[in-house]
């Protein structure tokens, strides 16, 4: 009787560790306070963190510890809320890391099925919807914050006009944007020292 009792809680124990509710925090394990990136329907599921330049992340994990992959991190000068958003990661054609998904992109039909992107913070999750992909190699404009109401219509102006894309989605005035930046890969730019794949998007009013 105790051998059959045995292997019966041996079961039950396994039964439990197998079975789990589908869910997303059954997929991705979340930590409270912290913000995490994500785009729809593919592997990219990553946090966000920040420091207090935007150098110390492209050499150090989100751990802290010193790593050639870097991390995935915010702007120093902009949070999740903000009017502009930017978030950094590093790309590599050797390395399994998570930004190299972005090059998907240089193909018009992986935006029309991947045009979403997700910012999770606390309870707070931010929808944003794709309106440019390019690849800036000499002109670096999307770098300076716009302050102004002003500034900010010129800058979506910029960013739509630079899309290698058509897209029928443009944020007005009073939408916020995150934009999403790592290095090119794409042979017409290898000439380039510097050459960045920007992904622009516009915050969803829900």
């Amino acid at each position: 009787m105790k051998t059959i009792l045995k292997y019966l809680w041996i079961f039950l124990c396994l039964l439990s560790l197998w079975y789990r509710p589908y869910s997303s925090s059954s997929l991705h394990e979340k930590e409270v306070g912290k913000v995490y990136l994500s785009i729809p329907n593919t592997s990219l599921f990553e946090e966000v963190v920040q420091g207090n330049d935007n150098t110390y992340y492209l050499s150090h994990d989100k751990e802290g510890q010193e790593s050639k992959l870097g991390a995935i991190f915010l702007d120093y000068r902009t949070k999740v809320e903000d009017k502009v958003t930017i978030i950094y990661g590093h790309n590599s054609a050797t390395y399994d890391i998570p930004f190299h998904l972005l090059e998907e992109y240089y193909q018009e039909a992986y935006l029309q099925r991947h045009d979403t992107i997700l910012l999770e913070e606390g309870n707070a999750v931010y929808t944003y919807k794709i309106f440019s992909v390019f690849v800036a190699y000499q002109d670096f404009f999307y770098m300076q914050i716009p302050k102004t109401e002003e500034e900010f219509l010129a800058y979506v102006n910029h960013l739509k006009e630079a899309s290698w894309y058509s897209t029928l989605y443009l944020p007005k005035k009073e939408d916020s944007l995150l934009l999403l930046q790592t290095c090119s890969y794409h042979k017409k730019f290898k000439r380039y020292k510097e050459k960045y794949l920007i992904l622009a998007a516009g915050l969803v009013k829900e």
